[in-house]
């Protein structure tokens, strides 16, 4: 049931931000379908997974940020800091992990790398909202610096 929430929900921002998105906006839901899609595609058995540095994962996070930093500082706008900042909480759990396997319970550290997702995609939808009154206040929402 959950997994039907997630990916409705990463199915909803997409639309949001193609449909009424800038182009930061639109590559910010670029970028967490990618990475919700090689996330699923990296998944292992739920029993199993995150008992041990789920490596993939970490470096789809890694991509994720890297790409998120670069929207941060093109973009002309403050939101893309703000999710970047959002990853690297997962990332701060792979490398606590990676240091000591167990410093972070099996179940906190796959809710570390999922929970957060959902702050990310809200602060995308009011990203959109934003661009959309001021592209209707002042007729133009420069994307880019």
């Amino acid at each position: 049931m959950l997994v039907i929430i997630y990916w409705n929900c990463v199915a909803l921002v997409l639309a949001v931000t193609i449909t009424r998105g800038g182009r930061p906006e639109q590559f910010a839901g670029v970028i967490l379908v990618l990475a919700s899609a090689l996330g699923l595609a990296a998944a292992s058995d739920p029993d199993t997974s995150f008992r041990e540095v789920e490596w993939d994962i970490f470096a789809i996070d890694i991509l994720s940020f890297g790409g998120l930093l670069a929207l941060a500082l093109r973009a002309n706008r403050y939101w893309p800091s703000c999710t970047a900042g959002l990853k690297l909480a997962p990332i701060a759990g792979h490398i606590a992990k990676a240091i000591d396997p167990g410093s972070i319970a099996q179940h906190s550290y796959g809710w570390l790398n999922v929970v957060l997702t959902y702050p990310f995609m809200a602060v995308i939808v009011v990203a959109v909202l934003r661009h959309r009154t001021r592209a209707q206040r002042h007729g133009v929402d420069a994307p880019w610096r």
